[in-house]
Formats: C-alpha cells, sequence, structure tokens
C-alpha cells in the first residue's frame, strides 16, 4: 500500500510529464499531502484544491511562512517550491483555515468526540480557484482523459491509507463522479457502491471492511448544504457508526 510521501512523490512525477501537455501558463504545483490520520477517521472528500492567494496570505500571517511569496511559491513555472515545504503549509492551513475546515471539525468532534479525529483529501491534485475552470480544462476534457484517471489511483491509495470509518463526499460534482467511477469499476472493485433502503446510504468494502459512505454537496461556500440538510447529515452520520460499530 502507498505511503502518503509515495503518493506525493507519484503525483510530482506526473506534473513533471504531463506539464507540457496541460498547456497551461498559470499551472500551480499539484496538492502535496502531510502525514494523513489513518486510525479510524472520518475521510471528507472533496474535487480538487481551490488557489485563493488572499486565504493562503491571511492564514500564514504569524507562521514561518508569512513573508513567503506565496503566488510565486506555488508556481509551477517557477520551479520555487520544495516539496517537504508545501506538505508543512498544508497541514497549517488546515489548521488555521476555518472556513472550509471547521465544519468538518464539528462533525467529527460531535461523531467521535475529537474534533481531530478527521481527514480530508481531494479526488484530484490541480489547484484551481474555480471548479468550473477545472472541470472544463482538465476533467471534461478527452486529452486530458489518462492524466485524470492516474489522479483517481492515486487518490484511491489515499483513502485506503487513511483507512476510513466513513466517507463523506462533500461536492456535488465529486460526488456524482464517485458514484460514476464506482459504478463503471475505474476505482476498482474494492469502491463499489451498494445502496441500502433501509440505511439510507451507501457502503463499499475498503480495506476488507463495509465503510459507509455519504454523497452529499459543500458544507461551506454558496453551494453548501442549507442549516436542516446540514443537522440531517449530522445525525445520519452518527446513526451510521452506530451501524458499523454493532457489525
Amino acid at each position: 500500500m502507498d505511503t502518503v510521501r509515495d503518493v506525493n512523490e507519484k503525483v510530482m512525477r506526473l506534473w513533471e510529464e504531463w506539464h507540457c501537455k496541460l498547456k497551461d501558463g498559470n499551472l500551480k504545483v499539484p496538492l502535496i499531502y502531510p502525514d494523513l490520520n489513518n486510525t479510524d477517521a472520518l475521510l471528507f472528500i472533496g474535487m480538487n484544491p481551490s488557489f485563493v492567494l488572499t486565504a493562503y496570505e491571511k492564514n500564514l500571517k504569524d507562521t514561518n511562512y508569512q513573508s513567503t511569496d506565496v503566488k510565486r511559491f506555488f508556481s509551477w513555472g517557477n520551479h520555487y517550491f520544495d516539496m517537504a515545504e508545501c506538505g508543512k503549509i498544508e497541514k497549517i492551513m488546515r489548521t488555521k483555515y476555518k472556513k472550509y475546515f471547521g465544519k468538518f471539525e464539528k462533525i467529527a468532534e460531535e461523531a467521535l468526540g475529537n474534533p481531530l479525529k478527521y481527514e480530508h483529501i481531494d479526488l484530484f491534485f490541480n489547484r484551481e480557484t474555480s471548479q468550473r475552470e477545472f472541470e472544463r480544462k482538465i476533467l471534461n476534457n478527452p486529452v486530458m482523459k489518462e492524466f485524470v484517471l492516474c489522479q483517481l489511483e492515486l487518490s484511491k491509495s489515499l483513502i485506503k491509507h487513511v483507512h476510513p470509518k466513513l466517507i463523506v463526499v462533500a461536492n456535488a460534482g465529486a460526488a456524482k463522479l464517485f458514484e460514476k467511477k464506482a459504478e463503471t469499476g475505474n476505482l476498482g472493485e474494492e469502491f463499489h457502491l451498494q445502496w441500502s433502503e433501509e440505511q439510507g446510504y451507501h457502503t463499499a468494502v475498503i480495506n476488507e471492511k463495509p465503510i459507509p459512505v455519504f454523497l452529499t454537496s459543500m458544507l461551506t461556500g454558496q453551494r453548501a448544504l442549507d442549516d436542516g440538510s446540514y443537522r440531517r447529515l449530522k445525525w445520519h452520520i452518527k446513526k451510521a457508526l452506530k451501524d458499523v460499530s454493532s457489525v
């Protein structure tokens, strides 16, 4: 099984191989992960990492990176980055960027009694401010098909590495894609989703264990779940955790 470091190194090689084909003068370095919790955490999955310059600048204040030229650091063309430093910055953002990660912490606190008992990954590693632009340039571009599938394989390795207790695909586009790829077998037989009318959620057998999988919308931002749906999701997550603990 790949470690997080293995995945980071493979994604860097993927960028080296594909950056000329991408023909993107604003190409940024891929998402590089810090060490991930792999002890039965809740796993939240998004589509791809956004790149909001002001968010990085704000959250890196009062850190060792407060004087970093963020735009230059994350520019692939300048090769100004360092893989280890990218992982450290990502760890800081996960701790301080409450506008995005705060709700994951709240759900982990309510469901497992520990706000740190969660992890988050994206299906893809492309940093793009607009998901629509990512879909146009990468996801729905026939020329990028192999590039897309390679990234999904790496994300699958991360999912297995985390050993999730429960998965929430918290992005409508990612949820649709996850379900589609699972149905077509692109994620492998072990990621086949089984729907239960009785339980009201999907399950997938990952690392030889049945894992509840929720396919939903973003928890923050303009397209976020409304308050009522968010409360129901939290209730349903706690119920699903009781279901698997009783098996």
